[in-house]
């Protein structure tokens, strides 16, 4: 019960993570991989509990798998690259913090 709670916990902050964002793409990306997950998590617990089919897969972040296990860890360090923050508030992933340096590449260029 309490990894089913922790991973509600996981999955929940990742969504609203996803509904603070403005950038549509950053949205879509987080809610995609966090469902990813969550149907992964869900498809093992069923089948440990016998209620689907054994299908092979494993539970993220717990069980060991060499291949599962690389994936896993990507998507979720996909995750929190989106979902990071700078310490002014706005996410590193939707481009803001570069406005300066394009404007400061456009003045030296002549433009």
């Amino acid at each position: 019960l309490l990894v089913v709670g922790l991973y509600l916990f996981l999955f929940t902050r990742f969504l609203r993570a996803a509904l603070a964002r403005d950038d549509v793409f950053q949205r879509y990306a987080i809610v995609g991989l966090t469902a990813l997950l969550a149907a992964q998590t869900a498809i093992n617990m069923g089948v440990n509990l016998q209620l689907l089919p054994a299908k092979g897969m494993t539970l993220p972040f717990l069980s060991y798998g060499g291949s599962s296990l690389l994936s896993v860890g990507l998507t979720a360090g996909v995750l929190l690259a989106l979902t990071r923050r700078t310490p002014s508030g706005k996410g590193v992933a939707g481009g803001s913090h570069l406005r300066g340096q394009h404007a400061w590449r456009w003045s030296l260029q002549g433009g």
